[in-house]
């Protein structure tokens, strides 16, 4: 199940979401606290730059589609 629509999906992050500070920052991007602001639901956003090596970015988003979690 996804949280967001399709329109959402392809539209940039900050007009989807307030980003209300930093989580952490690691290999391939940072985490930020939001909230998605068509349903109020708070989330975590992980930003990857467009700079980022393509190979490394679709490794990250395919391990983390494999994950088995509500959260992810």
């Amino acid at each position: 199940m996804s949280l967001l629509s399709p329109e959402e999906l392809a539209a940039d992050p900050p007009l989807v979401f307030t980003l209300l500070g930093k989580l952490g920052e690691g290999s391939y991007g940072t985490v930020h606290k939001a909230i998605h602001k068509r349903t109020g639901t708070l989330v975590a956003v992980k930003l990857i730059p467009i700079e980022n090596d393509l190979d490394d970015s679709t490794k990250e988003i395919n391990m983390m589609k494999g994950c088995d979690s509500p959260y992810v």
